[in-house]
């Protein structure tokens, strides 16, 4: 009898106790070759805190500072980083701080860092809990910056090869339970790729191959709001930013020295969209769309010295500006008001036209142009 509540006291005592134990701190650091350095702190990580260190290359440096308020994060550490550097010279920068674990193991923060060419930096930053990010150089003078604070929740992958290629990501994600989400690949020299991330929703993704561009992504959000901007050849410019709800921005750039410029608000009644296409040399793009209701513009243009503006406000509208043989065409489009509609096509060079909607009665405008130099002017 005594021996079957002794066996009783045990099982209640195992039920009553924590699912998890706290991991504690691990870290393993491998060097080979010469003048590596790798410094790792986890003195300030209560729950423990995850580090693997793997230097082969020569000459890289390996930073990672990791730390948490003690908050139970599963099966888990609270945060877990991976650096590896097989190429030479570079430096790799990791500081994690896992606050408001939930007591998940997706609670965790992740980050891994691999650089297998020349004196690239990669700098991550993580704060709150369940971000992830990953950064691959190859190549050389690769640079990586990634910023992912608030809440957490945050999803992270950047891709760099070529040379001297920038990649800056910040996401301070405060929506508490949605996700943000970015992805940037570069190929090539000398591109630069910046987006800033707000809120909840929100998606980016920014794929460079060529050299010398520019793509700059600013979202705000609390709800949807996504973005795709794919550039290549040389030297393209395109910057794009959204508020939310909903909205949607795709800029597809071949050619060299094309610029396109989004701007996307709305915040009542959601939808907004934009697409831009630009093939060819020197064309210019701009749109601003604002809100309550749909507005959906597109643009696609080839061929040299080609400009295209439209401006929208409210309720369904919809523009689509085409041109796509010629050089030299200019179209202006400006909407506001209910239910709109503009179509301008021009093929040929030196070309001119403005459509005007903006009475409060429904509206629909053609534009076509062929040959040199024709004008046309619609009010409505």
């Amino acid at each position: 009898m005594i021996r079957k509540l002794l066996v009783s006291a045990s099982a209640l005592a195992l039920m009553a106790s924590p699912a998890f134990a706290n991991p504690g701190n691990s870290s393993d650091v491998y060097q080979e070759n010469t003048g590596n350095v790798a410094d790792v702190d986890q003195s300030l990580s209560i729950w423990g805190s995850q580090s693997s260190v793997n230097q082969t290359g020569a000459d890289n440096s390996a930073s990672v500072v990791q730390s948490d308020d003690g908050s139970d994060v599963g099966s888990s550490p609270s945060n877990s980083s991976t650096v590896d550097q097989s190429g030479d010279s570079n430096i790799a920068s990791v500081t994690q701080d896992n606050s408001g674990s939930a007591g998940a193991d997706d609670d965790a923060n992740y980050s891994t860092i691999t650089q297998t060419g020349i004196a690239s930096s990669a700098t991550v930053t993580q704060g709150g809990s369940g971000s992830t990010s990953s950064v691959t150089q190859a190549g050389d003078t690769q640079s990586a910056l990634v910023d992912q604070s608030g809440d957490g929740l945050n999803q992270s992958t950047i891709d760099q090869d070529g040379s001297a290629n920038s990649a800056i990501l910040q996401q301070g994600n405060t929506s508490g339970s949605e996700s943000l989400a970015s992805s940037i690949s570069q190929i090539g020299a000398n591109n630069l790729a910046d987006v800033v991330q707000f809120g909840g929703d929100a998606d980016s993704s920014v794929d460079q191959t060529g050299d010398d561009h520019l793509a700059s992504v600013f979202q705000d959000a609390s709800g949807d709001v996504t973005s795709s901007i794919v550039q290549a050849d040389l030297a393209n410019s395109a910057t794009v930013s959204q508020i939310g709800v909903h909205a949607h921005s795709i800029v597809d750039q071949s050619g060299t020295s094309q610029i396109a410029t989004v701007t996307q608000i709305s915040s009542g009644w959601g939808a907004l969209s934009s697409t831009i296409m630009q093939v060819g040399d020197s064309n210019l793009a701009d749109v601003l769309q604002a809100g309550d209701g749909p507005a959906t513009s597109i643009i696609d243009q080839a061929d040299t010295l080609m400009s295209a503006f439209v401006n929208q406000d409210g309720t369904n509208l919809f523009s689509e500006v085409l041109q796509l043989v010629g050089d030299s065409n200019t179209a202006i489009v400006t909407q506001s008001g209910d239910s709109k509609t503009s179509y301008v096509s021009q093929d040929g060079s030196g070309h001119s036209a403005t459509v005007t909607q903006t009475s409060g009665t429904a509206a629909v405008s053609f534009v076509t142009q062929f040959g040199v130099g024709n004008i046309a002017n619609v009010t409505q």
